[in-house]
């Protein structure tokens, strides 16, 4: 599966005086822009009073949530085709700006969810989301590869336990399938010293048909 082909997602993560924004493609994650703010605190001076303080904050958090929405704007919307460039936005962060920050109109649409999170958090989960997917990626391969091997009657393909004990025994297998259930019934030693690598997949419709384990051998048998 090509990352070009898989859904652009534009991530936005947010406090009170910082805004990260990613581009997220597959595996991909690229920082498009980075702003921040800087916010009065609550020290009055000169008399100041508090309704005057109070108004100043207010129109602080109103200039940086725009300018939150103007640099979204910046990243993921194409002014030339008046179309956004990524099929779906996720805020995350904390605080009241991941809360109040309105989206423009153009991009409203494609907000998927606000989550209260900390930065750290977030790359934990993108680093889980990365490794899936390339897990995933990699399962899908797999089982095509067997898909292929089936359909075309190749003779390099081996499956049923005693094909596959006999075949491990001689050598001849460079890899081997297996689903979670059939993991403790082949000899992993035994595959180790011939060079056969195992390789744990998802018990699909076609590895069940095919008993749950699938070996390939180094070359075809005559």
């Amino acid at each position: 599966m090509q990352e070009n082909r898989l859904p652009k997602l534009g991530v936005v993560y947010v406090t009170g005086t910082d805004c990260a924004l990613y581009t997220v493609q597959g595996s991909c994650c690229t920082k498009v822009s980075r702003a921040s703010t800087h916010r009065q605190n609550g020290t009055r001076r000169g008399g100041q009073s508090a309704p005057r303080f109070q108004r100043i904050r207010d129109q602080e958090t109103d200039r940086w949530k725009t300018i939150i929405g103007k640099q979204m704007m910046d990243c993921w919307f194409n002014q030339s085709t008046k179309k956004a460039e990524v099929q779906g936005i996720l805020m995350a962060g904390n605080g009241p700006i991941l809360r109040d920050t309105v989206l423009s109109r153009e991009l409203r649409p494609y907000l998927l969810e606000r989550i209260s999170v900390d930065e750290l958090k977030l790359c934990e989960l993108y680093d889980q989301y990365a490794e899936a997917l390339e897990t995933g990626r990699e399962e899908t391969e797999h089982q095509e590869h067997i898909q292929t091997l089936l359909d075309t009657g190749s003779t390099l393909l081996v499956y049923g336990m005693k094909q596959l004990t006999s075949a491990i025994r001689q050598a001849g297998l460079k890899q081997i399938y297996l689903t979670p259930k059939r993991i403790k019934t082949i000899n992993a030693d035994m595959c180790e010293a011939v060079g056969c690598k195992i390789t744990r997949v998802r018990a699909t419709e076609l590895m069940r048909m095919l008993g749950g384990a699938v070996g390939v051998r180094w070359y075809s048998s005559m």
